[in-house]
């Protein structure tokens, strides 16, 4: 059922979101081969095509927003829900469900900007050495502390720098369906700024105590190290430390909003 539930929210949402991949895409390639020395006589349909592509770029931002909040709301808090809930399945898998597909399209988001910015960039800068530089970093951090990137341990921890980066996304979608459970279960006027404002008030708490405070003891530990090896072990140890608290946060989320769900929520 839950890959049921996958295949309707990804085949749902593509149709919004592949169109404009391929005209970013396809407007990269053409101000990158635009741009070329002979080419100069275009160089006001380059402005053109520049600023066409920047548009596409934000609309792209403003529209993946949009879809993660309108999928939550109209399927779960709206009419539809009363259909999707009859399902034989836990509301758990419902949140899972939107959650997972939002966030392979910030993926492939994210992605398909790289490839589109060195698309336009590809006369300044060849397209396989832009993607290279990414990469770069990476090693040279490795290099400083003296440790291979092929060892085991490295692999691990940049394996866990993703998992955590993703759960971070998970957390902040979480939020956001939160509030808007939120302000559909308690309120019946201005539920969307009510629900913007729970937004804020969650994002700014939990960011407070878990960023602001946390980065503070960082510095604090990180100062008094001697090496660099001393400030990688910390930084090791951190690691998991933050895994357990992101993955306890996801799921503390999840939890609380399936409540609100099933127990709370009089569906519109």
């Amino acid at each position: 059922m839950l890959g049921k539930l996958l295949k309707y929210e990804f085949q749902a949402t593509a149709r919004t979101f592949i169109p404009m991949y391929i005209m970013m895409l396809l407007i990269s390639l053409t101000y990158g081969i635009l741009s070329g020395d002979s080419f100069q006589f275009l160089s006001t349909l380059n402005n053109i095509v520049l600023i066409i592509f920047v548009g596409i770029f934000v609309a792209l931002m403003v529209t993946t927003l949009i879809v993660l909040i309108q999928r939550f709301n109209t399927n779960l808090l709206g009419d539809e829900g009363y259909l999707m809930f009859t399902l034989p399945i836990s509301p758990k898998y419902l949140i899972f469900s939107k959650l997972v597909s939002m966030i392979v399209w910030y993926f492939i988001s994210f992605i398909v900007g790289i490839v589109s910015i060195g698309l336009l960039m590809s006369r300044i800068i060849p397209f396989g050495e832009y993607m290279y530089s990414f990469i770069m970093p990476i090693y040279y951090i490795g290099e400083s502390l003296g440790i291979s990137l092929t060892s085991i341990s490295i692999v691990i921890k940049i394996i866990q720098l993703i998992f955590n980066t993703i759960l971070i996304l998970m957390t902040n979608i979480l939020l956001i369906y939160l509030s808007i459970t939120i302000g559909k279960t308690f309120f019946t006027k201005y539920v969307g700024i009510i629900s913007f404002v729970i937004y804020l008030v969650l994002n700014n708490v939990i960011g407070y105590i878990y960023g602001s405070q946390t980065l503070n003891y960082v510095f604090d530990v990180a100062n008094s190290l001697s090496n660099e090896y001393e400030f990688y072990n910390f930084l090791s140890t951190g690691l998991n430390i933050v895994t357990i608290v992101n993955v306890i946060l996801v799921l503390v989320l999840m939890e609380v909003i399936n409540l609100l769900l099933t127990k709370k929520l009089e569906l519109a």
